[in-house]
């Protein structure tokens, strides 16, 4: 017996070593901030209260005069009302070094086949100073009541609504390793692979600093490129990495019919597709691994707000991350 055991143990050294993701389910009430929500809006009237650095307030002011108070929609019934807008949980977005991890469940799975164990060619970096993360996207349950009660205020059928599933995985993707291959979604990145492009990245990161957007740079999510859409990015610094994959996946989305607009006069009636995101639509929380107390526009540099996430050998987990994704969703309800 002695030697079956010993000969079953010389077995196990001998087998590759796959990393497990481990923690704690996302907790709707300690890890999501309710206050990313406002301000909300009726007719035009908004909540006078916004938490700050969000600055949520910035969002209606970037839509300023684009929308009236009364609307009026033929689908799909007709009716007029009141322009309402808020914010809610689209979606988790996980951005992780060891494939087929998920920190927003608690739970990871041992990698199998190409993808090899956690931390093989994932979330270094190599001589060429670039980052690699695996990428999911989720449904978020708690929120679905919510969802349900906006689509009968604004007699509209949200797309968002799911029950709990694994929407997208980024291990499956053909492009998430290939720059080359990505230009079939994208084939515009060579459009903007030169410095001044890149540079102009520069003019979106300081504006996000004071919590507004960039309204032209399509291509920036602060100060790096969306550019091209594999899961490569030259960002060093894991948390920015992470952000930058989260907006990635939003453009890869948008580009193919995948996420409507919601934002604006035009989306009252309904959301309407659109094949260039709109980044003032979104905001970014860090849930996992220690949630973030504001929600941060798309780019904003980790650097002046997540001390928290910073030392690896502190945070458990630290270089598998998620996000909560939130949607500014206007409509014209009764």
């Amino acid at each position: 017996m002695k030697r079956f055991c010993l000969a079953i143990f010389l077995c196990c050294l001998s087998c590759p070593a796959f990393a497990i993701c481990g923690g704690a389910f996302l907790n709707p009430i300690t890890d999501v901030r309710w206050s990313c929500m406002l301000p909300i809006s009726l007719g035009g009237v908004s909540t006078p209260f916004v938490p700050l650095p969000e600055a949520a307030s910035a969002i209606v002011a970037d839509q300023a005069g684009s929308i009236a108070p009364m609307c009026a929609c033929v689908t799909p019934e007709p009716r007029v009302g009141l322009s309402f807008g808020m914010n809610n949980v689209f979606r988790i977005i996980e951005s992780v070094k060891d494939p087929f991890c998920f920190p927003s469940l608690g739970m990871g799975l041992s990698s199998m086949g190409p993808y090899g164990g956690g931390g093989q060619d994932a979330g270094v970096r190599d001589t060429a100073q670039t980052t690699f993360n695996y990428t999911h996207m989720l449904s978020f349950v708690p929120t679905q009541a919510l969802n349900i009660f906006i689509d009968t205020l604004c007699l509209q059928t949200s797309e968002s609504f799911s029950p709990f599933s694994v929407l997208g995985m980024s291990e499956f993707e053909p492009w998430a390793r290939s720059d080359e291959v990505a230009l079939i979604l994208a084939p515009e990145s060579v459009l903007f692979a030169n410095p001044i492009a890149q540079a102009y990245c520069m003019v979106d990161a300081v504006l996000t600093v004071v919590e507004l957007t960039d309204p032209i740079g399509y291509w920036c999510a602060g100060g790096h490129s969306v550019f091209p859409l594999s899961r490569r990015t030259s960002e060093t610094e894991y948390v920015d990495a992470a952000s930058i994959n989260a907006a990635k996946y939003l453009f890869e989305l948008s580009r193919t019919g995948q996420l409507p607009s919601c934002l604006g006069a035009q989306a009252l009636c309904a959301c309407v597709p659109v094949p260039v995101w709109n980044k003032r639509e979104f905001r970014l929380q860090l849930a996992k691994p220690v949630p973030d107390i504001f929600c941060r526009r798309i780019g904003k540099p980790s650097i002046i707000w997540n001390t928290p996430n910073k030392n690896s050998a502190l945070t458990k987990g630290a270089d598998n991350l998620a996000f909560l994704v939130w949607r500014r969703r206007d409509c014209c309800a009764l």
